[in-house]
């Protein structure tokens, strides 16, 4: 069992988080109370930036409550990362001060105070702080979420609010966690996290029923061939036998699988590299637009403009940012 408590603080007046120092040990935070690796690209190294945070993680299960002030910030987890680094949990966010901007799933959500977002880690994601903000974070194993909703992906970059009703009870259960989480021993900490887990699934969910007996097995392995295609988006090689090697189903099921959701294995997976692509070039995540092809798959840029027009009836460069910049 791994049991940690974890604080990070950059203050006001003291050292900013833009000192490599205490850059490396919000990333060290980072991985301990959020995604589980250290991320390659964070927010811009800004000498205004501050950050104070304590997070108490065991096993899988994460909370912890971050206070950033002075400053904007970002969080890129692209698909090469995804790639690099399968492993990863789902976050759920509660805003207790300002807004928080999430974009996965081809969807753009804003997280406005008292209101809750679930991100998964196991996808592409950028989120974004606009100024000053205070959150709560809760992380979940993957099987924990997936079992309970085998299409968790639909539950992600959606906001509910936290004022009234359920969203109330979960606002409450989750502060209380994280303020008594020091005090709780490992169990505790696992039992209790897992109850207040089942609350954000519950206020998430409750208009999607969990699947069951076949739908629950054909839903199940969708997702999983899903998030294999996502996490492999770079790979230009990648191939419906892969997948449905990794899921230890038929190529003839996987098609079936993709069918029957509405598009085949082969739009599914351009579309996701398209749609990767256009968030790249819009955020200027890359330092060329040949770059973002071959991050997205692309064997060659003659086939991503194609697509990409295709797609967006505009040219890869119409999406772009003026000068391309790296982030980190």
């Amino acid at each position: 069992m791994s049991s940690q408590i974890s604080t990070f603080s950059s203050e006001p007046g003291g050292q900013s988080a833009c000192d490599t120092d205490k850059y490396e040990q919000w990333l060290t935070f980072l991985r301990h109370n959020i995604f589980e690796h250290k991320l390659g690209r964070g927010f811009p190294r800004h000498k205004d930036f501050h950050v104070k945070a304590l997070g108490r993680s065991v096993d899988d299960w994460a909370v912890s409550r971050i206070v950033t002030t002075a400053g904007k910030s970002q969080l890129i987890r692209d698909s090469r990362e995804v790639a690099a680094y399968p492993r990863a949990r789902y976050m759920a966010y509660l805003s207790l001060r300002d807004d928080i901007e999430f974009e996965q799933f081809n969807r753009h959500v804003k997280c406005q105070r008292a209101s809750l977002t679930l991100v998964s880690g196991n996808d592409p994601l950028i989120h974004s702080k606009m100024g000053d903000n205070d959150t709560l974070c809760l992380g979940m194993p993957s099987d924990f979420v997936e079992q309970r909703y085998p299409k968790a992906e639909q539950l992600c970059a959606v906001r509910i609010s936290t004022e009234g009703g359920i969203g109330s009870l979960v606002q409450d259960a989750f502060s209380t966690l994280h303020r008594e989480s020091t005090r709780m021993s490992a169990d505790e900490f696992r039992s209790a996290a897992r109850i207040v887990g089942d609350l954000i699934l519950l206020a998430l969910g409750s208009q999607a029923a969990p699947s069951s007996s076949t739908s629950f097995v054909r839903t199940s392995n969708l997702a999983r061939a899903k998030r294999i295609v996502r996490a492999r988006l770079s790979d230009p090689e990648l191939t419906p036998r892969d997948v449905a090697s990794e899921c230890r189903i038929s190529v003839s099921y996987l098609h079936n699988l993709f069918r029957d959701d509405g598009r085949t294995f082969r739009e599914y997976l351009v579309g996701e590299r398209l749609q990767q692509a256009r968030a790249m070039l819009e955020i200027g995540a890359a330092n060329s637009i040949a770059d973002v092809a071959m991050a997205c798959g692309f064997p060659n840029m003659s086939s991503f403009s194609t697509a990409f027009r295709g797609a967006f009836s505009a040219s890869p460069r119409e999406f772009a940012r003026v000068g391309f910049t790296t982030l980190m």
